[in-house]
Formats: structure tokens, sequence, C-alpha cells
């Protein structure tokens, strides 16, 4: 169980303390700084994380529960620990001493804008509340939730500095036409402010810097790696009247797997993270993960951002940093992003030769990648100096691990995240998003290592805007009436579908191919209770299609499409009512639909659809005086010409409705650079070539294989086969 007294902190391996968030144990004020009024939380659970914030900086705690305030998995009836407590922390350093802002175990932060005149407005005002929009929340049944939901999107606080999209992109916020900016499933939003000279002093004994700070905190439901991540996106603005000329930023964390007595704690410099993973064999309590516990990681997706000069910031060269800086959704040349510049790895314990209390001096010390007094950091592996502690490889114990170099044993830990220095001018904004991310391997070593296989693409997400992969491009549907029935038949733009996802892992299968169409009935026209009516998919290895998600926090792959290998069809005849269990009746409104869809079994999206192509369909018979010398299923004739031949040309009529009566011309030809065979169709009425370079397939076994791959044009499919031993340049008409 976490005690609330704070006990002082020493770094792992070496004798020298860190009391980066901590009071020494006996004094009366080490408790965690008591809110107020003004000072609300809430929570995001739209997920498998249930995390627990607050607007004036405290974060991953339940303050209610005076516990652990990042739960997984469960999204809302998560109740298994990850994290205690969070927060995020400024610092800068001049000729007048330095500053620290933020929070830690006690906030020096107060809900609320900074005023143009620079004064802080009163935290007191309801707006500076905590703002919610969620996804389809228009659906949800009347209630508490839906009205306050209601009221943040109608009220969104544009003039706070909330996000929002410029629907009809004049620049200017216009209610009923631009709207509120949601990213995922849900996005809560708040603004902060510095001012607070006593929540300052008592921080870590430093005056305000003059930061507006506002914060987004969003996450993703779908059952892909972002159902195990939150995202909080800061915007810092100097607002003050001082230039910070080296600013650094800090998150740190308390984390608690499980049992908050058996964790160890670790880096990765190249992934900009910092993680918490269980030390013993057994994660116990009542809520440990048993053998099998997870690891959680705070990854910086996008850091600071400072001019493109490889002379003032050497670490664009070190680090091979790009020449563009990914701000507000857009990248912008002649910028770079921040990596992480440092991470400490911190064990909760007596202290050691540090003081107990730490001045924001110390604490800039620490950000900067040192010790509390200026020294270098040494790693006791390789002996040399070093800004991240901890970096090694928990899986294979290589590098400096906790468990390997004689350390203390699995406990608790503390870690933190740093990065700068930047130059912070009045009226400077910068953007920062962390991550929180958790994975869940075989042990407890292999969860960091499943832990580090997908922080490395999610930066990648980010920086698409989270746009996952490319949609399926959706088929056009055109629909035949008849008496008691309807045929379906639809285009075949969406088979060209390809897509290559560079975030997929090294060795793994990037590719999206298109693999074929699922035809729905709905209960309406907006897609309402879809009833699978038929399913068409390429004769492939492929056949049970599947997604990943979470069963307890393990990972387990659920069928979402079940195919035949029967090949692609574009038409569909219908005689019965799905959805009723009965036929189609005459003059009644039914709605059918067709989705294509394309597969990556190494994805981690693994199905792509397309939006669903409904159509109205009403069954009639032919109105009186129609009349049609061919119907559908049936065949017209076909004339060779030319020398004798192999080819064999099937066709099946589809739309009667669209027949033309013209003669058409089917031309095989021989590629000149290989054995293929190709066909052409050419309107002989128009002389307009309707198809060209088309594939022989394998001959039909029966009148309704040729559907299979048949193409659709005029009213009818039409199929070019070749028996085995064509190979000759002809015609057929």
């Amino acid at each position: 169980m976490k005690k609330f007294s704070l006990i002082a902190m020493i770094f792992i391996v070496i004798t020298a303390t860190s009391g980066v968030y901590c009071k020494s144990a006996d004094d009366p004020k080490n408790k965690i700084q008591n809110i107020a009024t003004n000072d609300q939380g809430d929570q995001i659970a739209v997920n498998q994380m249930k995390m627990f914030f607050y607007n004036n900086g405290f974060g991953s705690h339940n303050w209610a529960g005076s516990s652990a305030g990042l739960l997984w998995p469960g999204g809302t009836s998560a109740h298994q620990n990850l994290v205690f407590f969070d927060g995020l922390l400024l610092g800068n350093k001049d000729s007048s001493g330095c500053s620290i802002s933020g929070s830690a175990y006690r906030t020096g932060l107060q809900a609320g804008k900074i005023m143009p005149n620079g004064k802080a407005d009163d935290p007191l005002k309801p707006e500076y509340k905590i703002w919610k929009l969620k996804k389809n929340w228009q659906d949800l049944p009347d209630g508490a939730e839906r009205d306050r939901l209601a009221f943040d999107y109608n009220n969104w606080p544009v003039e706070q500095g909330a996000p929002w999209v410029d629907v009809n992109r004049d620049g200017i916020f216009t209610s009923g036409i631009d709207k509120p900016e949601l990213i995922g499933d849900e996005t809560n939003w708040f603004v902060m402010n510095d001012l607070d000279t006593i929540r300052m002093k008592y921080l870590y004994f430093s005056q305000p810097q003059g930061l507006e700070i506002q914060v987004s905190i969003f996450a993703f439901s779908e059952p892909t790696l972002l159902n195990n991540v939150i995202f909080k996106k800061y915007k810092f603005i100097n607002k003050g009247h001082k230039v910070l000329l080296d600013e650094y930023i800090q998150l740190w964390s308390d984390p608690d797997i499980g049992d908050a007595g058996d964790d160890y704690v670790g880096s990765d410099s190249v992934l900009n993270m910092v993680y918490c993973y269980n030390g013993d064999d057994n994660d116990a309590g009542g809520t440990g993960y048993g053998t099998t516990p997870p690891a959680v990681g705070y990854l910086l997706v996008k850091g600071p951002s400072v001019p493109y000069d490889l002379i003032k910031y050497p670490i664009i060269s070190k680090r091979q940093l790009p020449d563009s800086s990914f701000i507000n959704g857009k990248w912008v040349k002649g910028k770079t992003s921040l990596p992480a510049t440092g991470a400490e790895c911190l064990v909760n314990s007596q202290p050691s030769g540090e003081p107990d209390e730490l001045s924001a001096g110390n604490i800039y010390n620490k950000m900067s990648g040192l010790r509390w007094n200026g020294n270098s950091i040494i790693d006791p592996v390789t002996g040399n100096p070093t800004t991240f502690m901890c970096g090694g490889d928990p899986e294979t114990n290589a590098g400096w691990v906790e468990r390997s170099i004689g350390g203390a044993a699995p406990g608790d830990r503390r870690m933190t995240l740093s990065s700068g220095p930047f130059y912070f001018a009045p009226g400077d904004t910068q953007e920062v998003v962390f991550a929180i991310a958790v994975a869940r391997g075989i042990n407890k070593f292999n969860s960091v290592t499943e832990l580090k296989k997908f922080a490395k693409r999610i930066p990648v997400y980010y920086q698409r805007n989270f746009y996952m992969v490319d949609s399926v491009p959706s088929p056009a549907v055109s629909v035949i009436s008849g008496d008691k029935k309807a045929v379906l038949y639809w285009t075949d733009n969406a088979e060209s579908y390809n897509f290559i996802d560079e975030s997929v892992l090294p060795g793994k299968n990037k590719v999206y191919d298109f693999e074929g169409y699922q035809v729905f009935q709905y209960a309406d026209s907006k897609g309402s209770n879809p009833q699978l009516i038929a399913t068409f998919d390429k004769v492939n290895a492929d056949s049970i299609f599947s997604e990943q998600t979470l069963v307890y926090g393990v990972p387990v792959n659920v069928p979402q499409i079940t195919g035949k290998n029967s090949g692609i069809q574009r038409v569909l005849h219908i005689s019965n009512d799905q959805i009723n269990r009965d036929r189609l009746y005459n003059s009644k409104e039914y709605y059918f639909g067709v989705v294509a869809f394309a597969y990556n079994p190494d994805g981690e999206q693994r199905i792509v659809r397309s939006m669903p192509s409904i159509v109205t369909v009403i069954p009639q018979p032919d109105a009186i005086g129609d009349a049609y010398p061919k119907r559908f299923s049936q065949s017209f004739s076909v004339t060779k010409t030319g020398r004798a031949h192999d080819g064999l040309v099937s066709n099946y009529i589809v739309d009667e409705k669209k027949l033309t009566g013209h003669i058409y011309e089917v031309e095989i030809n021989k590629s000149t650079d290989t054995t293929q065979l190709f066909w052409s169709l050419k309107d002989l009425n128009t002389g307009v070539v309707l198809l060209k370079n088309k594939l022989l397939q394998a001959a039909p076994a029966s009148q309704d294989d040729i559907l299979v791959n048949a193409d659709i044009v005029d009213g009818f499919a039409i199929k070019v086969s070749d028996p085995g031993n064509s190979s000759r340049r002809v015609k057929e008409v």
C-alpha cells in the first residue's frame, strides 16, 4: 500500500540521493498537497486504461481514494495499479537563479489563463473547469453524462485557447459551422498558469515564470495498438516579460505495477522513453498481475521545437534529427523537435547525502541530466558519464540494468524524462506531447521488449495525425428491382487498393492488399443493424481474417471475417429478407450495401474496410409494356472470327435495362515479353475500347462461375478464359 509520507529517494547504485519530488519523511509538510476548491478532477477510461487527472497539473492519482490513478486493463472497470502519481515540471536558470514551475506531489499551478495585462484570471471562474468531448456523444441516453457532453461541445472554450477545426477555413470560429477538435474517441482540455506565488513557493521555493499551460488529454478506443495508450499534449505560452534562455521540461512518475514494492525502472534514449517493470517473478497482492505483469512507459512523442541550427544545437547532428518539426498537426521546415535529453531511475528509500529539501537549483541540475549537486551521472557498466540512467536491456541483461549491477532489490520506484534546453521568449509557444503506454509479454522482462516494439510506432501514428491506414475505396453499387427480388452489382475500383504501412516493424509484412467484399442488409438507410448476406474473397492462403484484441490484458486473435476462398464476385441475386427472416415483398423498401476490405496479418489494424455503399431496393414487377429480349442470368451468342483458336468468351446478363444492343469485339493478344495472354473488349458500334489488357482466367465450371472474377460493362458480365493451350492472336465477337 502506497504511503502518503514521501520518503526521500536515492539513485540506483549511485550512493548520492535524489529528493526530486519529496521531503523528509519527518517533515510535517511531507504530505501530498491538499487541493483547493478551484482544483477539479476527472478521468479518462475510453480504452483499456483508466487515468485520473486534475486541472492543477496533478496526474495519475485518485485523490478521492488516496490511491493509484492509472489503472489497467479494463477501462472503466480497471482496478489493477500501474501508476500512483505523475506530473510535469518546467525549469529555467539565469543570472538571478532558478525557477521551477509545474507539479510534483505539490503543485505550483492553478486553473485559468493569463490575461493580456499579464495577470492571472480568477481561477474560481466556472469556465476554468475540465472540458470533455466524446465521439458519438449524441447517441448516449438522456442523463447527466449526455447533458455535460452536450454543454461542453456547444460551449467549447475557444476564447480560452481550446483547439478547434476551422471547417470553412476563414480563421474565425463560427459556432454551428466550425467544430471543437476531438482527437481519438475522447478528448479532455483545460488551462493552467504558474502565477500563484504561494503555490510556487510551496512547490520549490521559486518565483513564477509567467507560463500559461493548455492541456489536451486524449485516447482511442479501437482494438489496435492505441487501445493501450493515453496521450498528454501540452501547449506552453510564455506570457511573462522575461526571456527564458535555457528552459527544460521534465516529466516525472511514481509507478506502481500491481504491488508497489517489487518494481524496477529503466530508460531508452533511442525511443525517448522511461519505463517500469516488475522485479520479481510474481506480482502479488490484491491489485497484482501475477506471473505475467505488464510494463508501463512514458514516451516523449514530440519534444520542444528549436531552430535547425547545428552549431547552437549540436544534438541535431549527434541524434540525426530531421530539419522539420511536427507542430500543430503539420510539418514546419527549418525547425526540429528536441528528443529526450535525460532520464533518472530512482529508488524510494532513506536519504544518503542528499539534502532533505532540494532547491530549485538542485531540481534544475537534475533536469539538465546531472546529479542534484551538478556532478555527472556515471554509467557503472561503462564507467562513462551519461544522462540516461539504466539504459540497458532487461530481457537480455545487457548494459546498465538494475538486476545486473548489484543494486537495490526490487521496490518502490520513481522515474523522470527530461528535454532541453530551449530558448523561450515572451509570446513564444511550445508544443510538447507525451504518451503513456502499457504492454504485456510472456514474463516480466519480455513485457519491456513488447513495450519497446510498439513504442517505436507511436510517434509515427502521431505524425500521421492518427490517420492509421488509408481507407479502402467504396465501390459504386447499382441495383435492379424485379418481382420479389433484386440484383446488386458494383464496380471494381476497390480491387486496386494497395497500402504500405511504414509503421509495421522491420521484417514484417507492410502491405495491405484488397481481399474481398461483404454484402449486408441494413434496417435503414443509415446502416443500422447490419446483417451479413454474402462474403466474396480472393483465392489465396487467407480465409480467416482476424483482429487482435485484449482479454484481461492478453492479446487474442478474434476472427472478424470468414471467407470461402471462392473468388471475387461483384453480382448478387437477392430474394430473401435477412432481417425479418422472410422473402422480399413488392413495393417495400429494403436497404443493402457492399463493403470492400483489405488485410495485412502483421498490421496493428489488420482489417481495413471501405465505408458501406448503401442502396435502397423496392422490388416490383415489370411495368406494363416492358419487354426485354434477354433477362438476368441469361447470355447472348458469341461468334468466333478469324483463325480457329481455343479461347473461350463467357457472358452473363446482369442488368437487362442497360443492354445497348451493340456488337462487341473481344481481342486476345500475347504479351511481347512474356507468355501471358491478355484480352480487350471493344464496342464496334462506337469504336470505344471498354476493357483493355485484362488477364485470361480459368474456364468457368458452370454458368454461375462466370460471375467469379468477371468484369461488368453495359449491363453484362464478361469473362475470357484460356483452356490451357491458347497462344495466338484471336478475335471473338
